[in-house]
């Protein structure tokens, strides 16, 4: 088996060993399921499991991603190399949207994602379109360079704070959610005491 071969099969078993962790999904269960499964007892979402949905989906594609561009590099295979970076960009972009998702907070979610997929690729290329006519390789390609490592920079820095953000998201559209809440629950009658039925507005109203 050539380099080339095995740093290849190495990167696969390292994308399929960390598949089950991406945001820590059920491979069992759809999508749904395994939402409705992690609800708390009131039925609303957990803010401590979107959490580690945000830090796990962000934290294992781009640790998995880095390995295998570390083993493609050492390998010398561009094949691997273009494997990792595709992984650790994809986990930056998509895996703090995971616990919004879940949240039910999918509008910051897809903020988030469509600002970070902007800040990565959007420099280089600005950067590649204004170079001037006839200018330096050199001189150009670090101008991609520098553009690229400061869009990605930004990138991070976006992901770490919604990662740090998602918590409290989820606990206002929880409180959102349980101030909405209208409902019958029994009651009596001020002066006669007779039972009846009230219209009760808030948590525990169902």
């Amino acid at each position: 088996m050539g380099r080339t071969a095995a740093a290849a099969f190495l990167a696969a078993l390292l994308l399929l060993a960390a598949a089950p962790a991406f945001a820590g999904a059920s491979i069992t269960k759809p999508f749904g399921e395994a939402r409705r499964d992690s609800l708390g007892p009131d039925g609303m979402p957990v803010p401590g499991v979107a959490l580690r949905l945000s830090l796990n989906g962000t934290a294992v594609p781009v640790g998995t991603g880095a390995a295998a561009f570390a083993v493609g590099a050492a390998a010398q295979s561009p094949h691997v190399i273009l494997i990792g970076a595709a992984f650790t960009v994809a986990g930056l972009v998509l895996g703090p949207a995971a616990g919004y998702r879940y949240g039910d907070v999918p509008g910051h979610g897809m903020s988030g994602i469509a600002l970070r997929a902007a800040l990565i690729a959007g420099p280089p290329i600005l950067a590649s379109a204004s170079a001037p006519t006839g200018s330096n390789d050199d001189v150009h390609n670090r101008r991609v360079a520098y553009a690229a490592a400061g869009g990605a920079a930004l990138a991070i820095a976006l992901a770490v704070w919604d990662i740090e953000h998602v918590e409290d998201a989820v606990r206002r559209r929880n409180s959102a959610a349980a101030g909405a809440r209208v409902g019958l629950a029994p009651a009596t009658a001020p002066f006669s005491h007779a039972p009846g039925l009230a219209l009760r507005v808030g948590p525990g109203s169902f």
